[in-house]
């Protein structure tokens, strides 16, 4: 029988925290509207049950977004994979020295794919955040269909690693590689850092 890659909840809360964060400091902006246009679907998670266990577990779906434009008589849905890294503010910029995305590629215990080859999100939102001072550093949207094309087609440079904790293989790309692509949606930058 396989063994599959532990569910961590302390991440999971640190996630729910940079997602709330970003809720407000970062998707308004990302989408071009005001918070309260944006529609939130919160039984996507992995825990959430049986709903959360195929979106997030199998498809790679975090979030669900439901966004109103004006002048479209429907909310605009997208469906995002979002990634937050810790990092220290002030004078301890941590997280700045891996300008990079990782995406895990292989869970090892288990023998099965993860999520560069079932990832289905429209968007894959990645970036830092300091729980302590409840801020985002840089965060970055980009195009997951055009990304896993530029990685098949070798159009984009990536390194391969292993986490040894959860023994899952994954892919970095360099942040500056990806806002050079077409894969760039959104880049988000505070001055002060």
């Amino acid at each position: 029988m396989p063994t599959y890659t532990p569910y961590n909840r302390r991440n999971a809360a640190f996630s729910q925290t940079a997602h709330e964060c970003a809720q407000l400091c970062f998707y308004p902006s990302l989408f071009g509207v005001d918070s309260d246009a944006i529609k939130w679907d919160d039984n996507t998670l992995l825990d959430h049950g049986g709903r959360g266990q195929v979106l997030d577990g199998e498809m790679g779906i975090d979030r669900v977004a439901y966004v109103s434009y004006p002048g479209l008589r429907s909310a605009l849905v997208f469906t995002i994979q979002e990634r937050f890294r810790r990092f220290v503010t002030a004078e301890g910029f941590r997280a700045k020295e891996k300008r990079d995305v990782t995406i895990t590629e292989w869970n090892n215990r288990s023998n099965l794919p993860s999520e560069l080859y079932k990832i289905a999100a429209d968007l894959f939102v990645y970036g830092y955040f300091s729980k302590d001072d409840e801020e985002l550093g840089e965060v970055i949207a980009f195009d997951l269909s055009i990304l896993k094309l530029l990685v098949g087609r070798g159009e984009i440079r990536y390194a391969r690693f292993n986490n040894g904790y959860k023994d899952q293989d994954f892919i970095a790309i360099d942040i500056d590689a990806i806002r050079a692509s077409p894969a760039d949606v959104y880049h988000h930058f505070p001055l002060n850092k």
